[in-house]
């Protein structure tokens, strides 16, 4: 019978079995050995052979073991030692959902809390994930859990306590509790359902899209008509704190005056144009009614929750409100479109709710627009920068 080896046919004699891989490169150190002979019959064989080996059996690599599988922010977030603390009470549904998942041979110790965390954290269901950012998870049907990095901030909680106590009718989610996890912060609160306004809006008919206009303007009159206290400070609603719109790791500041405001929004840093340039920039600004409303602050159809019905889609939630607080009244128009673009084809901007119309304030509108493009953003990399927190 006849078997290839490499490109060369050997025909074996009758009854004899093919050679082993290390028979055959036996024969060959052999064969390489007896020409050396030949060449130089003084030659050290011992010497010789060793060499001969190492080119007939060349070192095999170690097969590297492949990288270690990333964990992803659930993952990391559940391994090793963590500290719990609850900041804000937890309601009795969030009580009944962490008791469920308590460890009975860790009651009464300090490691409950954390241990029924981790517990629950594994369990729920992921909606959104961003590793650098956070993550919301869907614990049952009636909770969901945001876990955020840092836990010195609580501007969102305090505004979805603010909007259950003083505008309950607005669809925000109701809180539930705040619990300190180490580094990040879970907040308790509502599931809302996660359809956005974002991905059905290129369907929805003309109909439709007025609809939902008419429901938001009826939503952000509520939120307008809440005014900033006598003698509190502009921002978030328990002292937090005002944010820079344009700039977002500008420290929070407390300020009580719109004009203190306008000063903190175009402050000179190291991204800033010239003195002179702001300057000219702001003469632009009309006169401001010295009003501050209640505001949002990152109204965009990504944040709008909506529900298909039988006569369409309904609003049925608004979420994101980490920048919400006591702001001057034209600011939910100068943010609105922050993240629309020359290269966005979308006509959402026809059917924004009035109140909060750029159209309502175009030249501090077109004043914001040209001061963040001179600090080197552009709705491009702002919509990347939110895809990430």
């Amino acid at each position: 019978m006849q078997s290839h080896i490499g490109e060369q046919d050997v025909v074996l004699p009758t009854g004899a079995t093919m050679l082993s891989t290390k028979a055959k490169r036996n024969q060959a150190m052999m064969e390489l050995l007896t020409a050396k002979l030949k060449r130089d019959p003084e030659i050290d064989m011992i010497v010789s052979l060793r060499k001969i080996h190492k080119e007939v059996n060349p070192p095999v690599a170690k097969k590297s073991k492949p990288p270690p599988k990333k964990m992803d922010f659930c993952e990391r977030l559940v391994s090793g030692p963590k500290i719990a603390e609850i900041v804000f009470p937890l309601s009795d549904a969030a009580t009944n959902l962490v008791a469920g998942y308590i460890d009975a041979s860790l009651i009464g110790t300090k490691n409950q809390l954390v241990d029924a965390l981790k517990r629950m954290i594994s369990a729920s269901t992921k909606v959104w994930e961003n590793p650098l950012a956070g993550a919301v998870l869907r614990c049952n049907e009636e909770i969901a859990a945001k876990v955020v990095y840092g836990n010195d901030d609580y501007t969102e909680y305090t505004s979805l306590q603010y909007l259950n106590a003083h505008a309950p009718d607005i669809p925000a989610p109701k809180p539930h509790g705040l619990i300190k996890f180490s580094d990040v912060c879970i907040m308790l609160m509502t599931y809302i359902p996660t359809t956005t306004l974002e991905s059905v809006w290129p369907n929805l008919t003309l109909d439709n899209k007025l609809s939902i206009q008419n429901r938001l303007q009826s939503i952000f009159n509520t939120l307008r008509n809440l005014k900033l206290p006598p003698g509190r400070n502009m921002g978030g609603v328990s002292g937090e704190g005002v944010q820079d719109f344009h700039m977002d790791d500008h420290d929070t500041q407390q300020l009580n005056t719109i004009s203190a405001f306008e000063d903190f929004q175009f402050s000179v840093n190291t991204l800033s144009p010239s003195p002179a340039f702001t300057t000219f920039l702001r003469s632009f600004l009309p006169p401001s009614n010295n009003e501050c409303v209640f505001t949002h602050g990152d109204v965009r159809p990504a944040n709008i929750m909506v529900e298909d019905t039988d006569g369409g889609y309904t609003v049925s939630g608004i979420i994101d409100w980490e920048m919400s607080g006591f702001y001057p009244e034209y600011m939910e128009s100068m943010q609105v479109l922050h993240l629309f673009d020359r290269n966005v084809e979308i006509d959402w901007y026809h059917y924004l709710p009035h109140c909060i119309s750029p159209a309502r304030h175009p030249k501090r509108f077109l004043v914001g627009r040209i001061w963040k493009m001179s600090l080197g953003f552009s709705a491009v990399k702002e919509d990347e920068y939110h895809n990430t927190t």
